[in-house]
């Protein structure tokens, strides 16, 4: 999938956190990959710029991975201004960003968050993350950037939330999965 896909693929699951189907979505993680969105500052607009991304918890932070490299919107956004807003199944949180440099901690947070993308791994980075040994993960994703979110304080509920609330019921699972399986099903 091009960049162009991937922002149109974006605003969907974006329309699906503000129905409230966030959390309902992350149910299936391994199958459809841990979902969170990712709240950056545009390092030209100032205006606030929303990415859903596959993620892993680790601690305190979450790891995410830039797969466009250095030429990832959000990331360059990230090292302008290194505070994000995450939204997580659990809740919405402030965190500080920083880009993991060490290579060995670089590759070792790149199979874990390739491990819980679900079926992304294989379909966008050509590799199975639980098979492949270190050279092959490392020659696939060489221009990955491994970026840590350390989680600093929760933040109230985002307001285009809270019109999602009742769709987290079984129902609006229900309807999530409807809406996915349109999506991945129309004809171009």
């Amino acid at each position: 999938m091009d960049r162009d896909g991937f922002r149109s693929f974006n605003r969907f699951m974006i329309w699906m956190w503000h129905a409230g189907l966030g959390g309902p979505m992350n149910l299936t993680h391994r199958l459809t990959g841990r979902i969170m969105v990712l709240g950056t500052v545009g390092r030209k607009s100032g205006e606030m710029r929303r990415t859903p991304l596959n993620y892993s918890p680790c601690g305190d932070s979450i790891l995410a991975l830039a797969g466009f490299g250095g030429r990832t919107d959000w990331l360059k956004n990230l090292q302008a201004h290194p505070f994000a807003e995450v939204w997580l199944p659990d809740g919405s949180w402030l965190a500080r960003a920083e880009e993991i440099q060490d290579p060995q901690e670089r590759l070792d947070a790149i199979r874990r968050v390739l491990k819980d993308s679900g079926f992304a791994a294989k379909v966008f980075a050509g590799i199975d993350p639980r098979r492949c040994d270190q050279e092959t993960l490392r020659r696939h994703t060489e221009p990955y950037r491994a970026v840590r979110l350390r989680l600093l304080e929760p933040l109230p509920e985002p307001e285009e939330m809270k019109v999602g609330r009742a769709a987290r019921t079984g129902l609006g699972v229900g309807l999530g999965i409807s809406l996915a399986w349109a999506w991945f099903s129309r004809k171009d």
